[in-house]
């Protein structure tokens, strides 16, 4: 019995482009590389032609048109993407390359064969889920990172300002009793020439794991501005406290604030 298929290349070659599209944005989210959308769906539409041309073409044997598509095909669209430029950086992109291909290609196999989805069933299945799954690693490796950044913030006392270099915080829970604002924390060193003599002082109360706890002296300050992302966000009367020692030992940051600060969208005013 003679079995027929009817071919759709553009069927195929759609298909073909969304699943090099959702392999690349894996790549860079596994591999921590950015690349813009424009040259990701270039990239991908590549692939997507090369694809078609093997299989309408299949004049090599199966072990080299793996071959050709992923050190020629995978490399092109790697460095492409992601504007690659070294050798070493290339190969290792094309490793996490051929790893997205497998998790997405079997996803896609798996849904059209096993659970006996339709085509274009298959494809809103994939992007739908594959969405969610990209949001989600896309989330993890902020947050790892949000711990490694610095923003650049100014505050403002008494006709006064000063730059500061800040790292947020996640284990910063310092707040003042009374209205349970978060606090920001400065050493005494930086306050030199800037806020030598406080007003007001309020006492802060702080646990640390190794330094058991006691009391920082704090006060309240005019603004604070913290320039994030092409943004600024600005604290209205901000409470900062004081501590004797200096913040970081490599001189890496010279202020703690809140993580709350950068992650309450919507909390503190922000302007462009």
């Amino acid at each position: 019995m003679l079995l027929e298929y009817v071919f759709y290349p553009d069927v195929f070659f759609l298909t073909a482009f969304i699943l090099n599209l959702l392999s690349l944005l894996l790549t860079g989210i596994l591999g921590r590389r950015k690349g813009k959308i424009k040259r990701l769906a270039a990239a991908a539409l590549a692939g997507s032609v090369w694809n078609l041309v093997i299989f309408l073409t299949p004049l090599l044997p199966p072990s080299l048109e793996l071959f050709f598509t992923l050190f020629f095909a995978g490399s092109f669209m790697t460095s492409y993407a992601f504007s690659l430029k070294s050798l070493p950086e290339i190969l290792r992109a094309d490793g996490l390359l051929l790893l997205s291909v497998f998790l997405t290609g079997g996803i896609f196999l798996f849904l059209r064969e096993s659970v006996a989805l339709s085509e274009g069933e298959t494809m809103a299945v994939l992007l739908l889920s594959s969405v969610g799954v990209l949001s989600f690693l896309k989330g993890v490796v902020k947050e790892r990172a949000r711990g490694r950044e610095r923003y650049s913030v100014w505050l403002y006392y008494r006709d006064k300002k000063k730059e500061f270099t800040a790292l947020a915080d996640s284990g910063n829970r310092l707040v003042e009793p009374v209205t349970g604002k978060p606090v920001s924390v400065i050493s005494a060193e930086d306050c030199l020439g800037f806020c030598d003599t406080l007003t007001s002082i309020l006492y802060i109360p702080y646990r640390a794991v190794g330094t058991g706890r006691g009391m920082l002296a704090g006060t309240i300050f005019d603004k604070m501005e913290i320039f994030c992302d092409g943004a600024v966000y600005e604290i209205e009367r901000p409470i900062v406290a004081i501590c004797r020692e200096r913040l970081s030992s490599g001189n890496d940051f010279s202020m703690l604030i809140p993580e709350e600060f950068i992650i309450s969208e919507g909390t503190y005013s922000c302007r462009s």
